[in-house]
């Protein structure tokens, strides 16, 4: 509305500002600061903030740790994230469970109190609770169930609104603990491991069906994970969309899903040294969650683990140090960055050009400025580190978040590093002749039968000479070929098969050719771990030649 004025103009109605309420972001970082039972009590019965002396101690027990909380995340999925994080620092064995309290903190204070609410703590209530100050929570253990912790008391820890923490410690008399971490054990046998982890977490009375489209299982199964029904604990039944065929074999199925992880936009880089892309879409949409989700998954049921990350990026990701001097820059794909690495490995500092020297400095390392030739071989070091592992932190983080979130398997992997390596990485593992024979037993028909009897072994001593030809190069076929044929499987799974792989007899008929021209061709039941091979075959030639056109037939699908 306009009034006129004394001059002839108008002039225009008092603005009404709006406030705009600022845009919620969907992942925030926060620090979290988990609290021993006992350590918090005195009696005082108050219960404060840590500062000082007391956070820096908290910190070297290992009990402040930084994480990126996403508002949308479920009771359930916050709780397991927490757990993640300081379930190694509090159980010694994976038969305990972590469990704690959230605390809040009164704004404009040090106190601290349980929240008076029956609320179900999702990602956006802690978030709530925890206000712009760093995330508390009272753990129900104390830290390490083996040694005495500094801080025990002997009272219980229940804490309310009411009962507030600790004030003054100068009374404290209680023996310093030199060392803060409980020891790491030995690392066990990857086979005990995964079976511990399987009997702890698997319920294989629950079945979950899952229907696929063989064109591209890999996003069936990301489709299918999606769902609400979806549980990685489940026993999966697979069905393939408009096919009768049912419960097709798992194992078949795990290691198809690693090889499509292998080829998603989340890795990239030379096959079997692959790196985490850089792709905030990806991220945004959560994938590098479910690809976390997706290897616990297959490892939780016998199936194998990705194979393909590379053995320098899986160090740094559990911790390590590993020596990067002789690291192929033909690793990293993207082709600029491979010719700066070649430049800054093969030249001296005098000869770097301006613009490398800022490219160096912008992947910080700024000293690049005073450096010397000298310094060069730990330039290039701390330069593959930044491109391989630091540029993409935050995707790595919710990788490992995605394994954490399967019953702590990340927690299992990095205690374990040395033990699931062949599982993460590429690591080379030379299928032997004799490995290959020991997985098999052969289903004679009675002696009795004195005919068949003879014609099977017939071609058993066919099959053993095969096998010497296969082993010798003098065929197009592999063992790999012959036991991805049989069983879907490129390599043993960590966890060995569930029985041993069976040969088995049929009759091919007077019409040899038709025998190798038609459906009497050996085939495989990947499901069964079956081979089926014709008997009477007396020549080695004709075996192979039968064996290769069923394996390039078969296509890895059976």
């Amino acid at each position: 509305m306009v009034v006129p004025v004394a001059h002839g103009m108008t002039r225009p109605s008092k603005l009404k500002w709006k406030r705009i309420p600022p845009t919620k972001t969907s992942l925030v970082v926060k620090d979290v600061i988990c609290l021993p039972r006992g350590y918090y009590l005195s009696q005082e019965d108050r219960h404060t903030v840590p500062k000082g002396k007391e956070r820096s101690e908290l910190a070297a027990m290992g009990l402040i740790t930084r994480m990126t909380i996403d508002n949308s995340w479920l009771p359930h999925e916050m709780e397991s994230r927490i757990s993640s994080l300081f379930r190694s620092r509090f159980c010694s064995g994976y038969d305990q469970t972590f469990t704690f309290t959230y605390l809040q903190c009164l704004q404009g204070s040090r106190v601290l109190f349980v929240p008076d609410t029956q609320l179900q703590w999702s990602g956006e209530q802690v978030l709530k609770i925890a206000g712009h100050g760093p995330l508390f929570i009272l753990c129900h253990l104390d830290f390490s169930s083996e040694i005495e912790c500094k801080w025990q008391r002997n009272r219980a820890p229940v804490i309310t609104r009411h009962d507030y923490s600790l004030g003054d410690h100068k009374d404290d008399k209680v023996k310093r603990v030199e060392s803060t971490r409980p020891a790491t054990p030995v690392e066990e046998d990857l086979n005990a491991i995964l079976q511990t982890y399987r009997e702890q977490n698997a319920t294989p009375e629950i079945q979950i069906h899952m229907y696929l489209r063989r064109r591209n299982i890999f996003r069936s199964a990301v489709k299918g994970m999606g769902k609400k029904s979806f549980s990685i604990k489940a026993s999966p039944v697979f069905h393939f969309k408009g096919e009768k065929d049912d419960d097709w074999p798992r194992r078949e199925y795990f290691r198809l899903i690693m090889l499509g992880l292998q080829e998603s936009s989340i890795l990239e880089g030379r096959r079997g040294h692959l790196l985490f892309a850089y792709d905030q879409d990806a991220l945004e949409e959560r994938r590098y969650h479910t690809a976390g989700v997706m290897v616990a998954w297959s490892l939780l049921h016998g199936g194998p683990g990705p194979n393909c990350l590379h053995k320098s990026l899986y160090l740094l990701m559990c911790g390590h140090s590993p020596s990067l001097e002789d690291f192929s820059c033909t690793d990293i794909a993207d082709v600029d960055v491979q010719m700066k690495l070649q430049q800054i490995s093969s030249t001296s500092f005098q000869r770097l050009t301006p613009n490398l020297c800022e490219w160096i400095a912008d992947c910080g390392i700024p000293g690049i400025y005073r450096a010397k030739t000298k310094d060069m071989t730990s330039i290039y070091t701390h330069l593959v580190i930044h491109w391989i592992y630091h540029r993409v932190a935050s995707m790595i983080s919710q990788f490992t978040e995605g394994l954490n979130s399967c019953g702590g398997m990340w927690d299992i992997m990095k205690a374990n590093s040395a033990a699931f390596m062949p599982v993460m990485t590429r690591t080379e593992h030379v299928l032997t002749l004799k490995q290959f024979r020991s997985l098999f037993e052969v289903f004679w028909s009675p002696l009795e039968s004195t005919g068949p009897r003879q014609a099977e072994e017939i071609t058993i001593t066919s099959w053993e000479r095969f096998l010497i030809m296969v082993n010798e190069q003098h065929t197009s076929l592999s063992l790999v070929d012959l036991l991805v044929f049989i069983t879907g499987e490129d390599q043993i799974p960590p966890l060995g098969f569930h029985k041993k792989l069976s040969i088995r007899f049929y009759n091919h008929g007077q019409d040899h050719h038709h025998a190798v021209y038609n459906v009497c061709l050996p085939h495989a039941s990947t499901c069964a771990l079956e081979l089926h091979l014709p008997r009477g075959v007396a020549s080695p030639s004709g075996l192979k030649f039968m064996l290769t056109r069923a394996v390039n037939k078969s296509l890895g699908l059976n």
